[in-house]
């Protein structure tokens, strides 16, 4: 489109009038400030298409028998420029900003990737914890049991005659029961 929308200077333009010529020049810039867009996603081409519709009508205003026309010339010339700079920078950014949004996705991959192992290895930890906590009351329990058949016997011991030795043992038994309680 580039190339026909520039071939309009060569085509229309060449023995119009100056609205004519007028027309065509503000439709060729349009269309090249337009395409801009295009710019960010493939930036040879936009360059390409920019310089042959700007190009010619640069040409056409030097040389296309048409008066020559220094001022809208020069206007031409420096809006190809910039904005063949504004499309290499919009073509960049475009380029990082894609990098940006790849890089993203595989870091949230990352990231859901961590989080399954962070809540798998939560999840084994939360069993750990419980398989704990039912031996502790198993052994709780069983602990527990002997204990207080060790403080009958000790109060049956007591209960029975027994000299004064025995009678010390029995209150060290009966202290080390209470210790283990």
């Amino acid at each position: 489109y580039g190339l026909l929308i520039g071939s309009a200077f060569w085509l229309v333009a060449l023995n119009s009038d100056e609205r004519t010529v007028f027309a065509i020049t503000l439709m060729s810039c349009m269309y090249a400030i337009g395409t801009t867009v295009n710019s960010s996603l493939h930036f040879r081409t936009f360059a390409i298409f920019t310089m042959l519709n700007l190009g010619q009508g640069i040409i056409f205003f030097l040389y296309g028998g048409h008066k020559v026309d220094i001022p809208i010339m020069m206007t031409m010339l420096v809006s190809m420029i910039l904005l063949l700079r504004f499309g290499h920078q919009n073509a960049e950014l475009f380029q990082k900003s894609v990098s940006r949004r790849l890089e993203n996705v595989e870091q949230n991959k990352q990231l859901k990737k961590s989080q399954r192992e962070i809540e798998k290895s939560l999840e084994i930890v939360n069993e750990a914890n419980t398989s704990k906590s039912r031996f502790l009351a198993a052994a709780s329990h069983d602990l527990r049991q002997p204990l207080h058949a060790l403080s009958l016997f000790i109060g049956s011991l007591k209960d029975t005659q027994t000299t004064d030795q025995q009678k010390e043992l029995i209150e060290y038994i009966q202290q080390s029961a209470d210790t283990l309680t």
